[in-house]
């Protein structure tokens, strides 16, 4: 099985200068709604290769920035390190982007989630996918506690902890 990404539209990539750290994104540009995405702990902006160009052709203005630390963006200063809520408001004033559709994946998903909640204002939209908002039903809470991932954490990468806990679940033998 061979993995091809589609044709991707050109986009201009840049620094946003942002308080703290500049931040690298890629933006489609146009007209159309915008629609920015906010990646996983595992992996920058170029996650977004099959999303990219199926927003864009869909009339969407589409942006990924990446996180501090992320891609090729600045870690700021460790005596002013941001939050990733605040400097994704300040990705989003830089680029004049007063509000959006966010889509965010894994640990993005979170950023993205508490973006909306302290800013929904910002946030036309929201898609999480694969993001775990801290849900409270004891079915939940009893797998995730099965899957102590305090315990697996230091042993494994982060690429494996982002897979998603019932896949996890259902594939004990999965390698690390």
């Amino acid at each position: 099985m061979s993995f091809h990404l589609p044709e991707q539209v050109a986009a201009r990539q840049g620094l946003a200068d942002t308080p703290g750290a500049r931040l690298w994104y890629w933006d489609t540009g146009g007209c159309g709604e915008v629609v920015v995405m906010s990646h996983p702990l595992s992996q920058g902006s170029g996650i977004w290769g099959h999303q990219q160009p199926a927003f864009a052709q869909a009339g969407y203005r589409v942006v990924a920035y990446a996180r501090r630390g992320f891609d090729r963006s600045e870690h700021g200063a460790a005596e002013t390190p941001g939050t990733a809520v605040g400097d994704f408001c300040h990705f989003l004033d830089a680029l004049a982007i007063e509000a959006a559709h966010v889509i965010g994946a894994a640990a993005g998903g979170g950023v993205a989630m508490r973006l909306a909640a302290a800013h929904p204002e910002r946030v036309t939209s929201l898609v999480l996918a694969g993001s775990i908002v801290a849900p409270a039903e004891a079915d939940w809470l009893e797998l995730y506690a099965r899957l102590d991932i305090k315990a697996v954490k230091p042993h494994v990468s982060t690429a494996f902890i982002e897979l998603g806990p019932s896949y996890r679940a259902g594939n004990p033998e999965m390698p690390s």
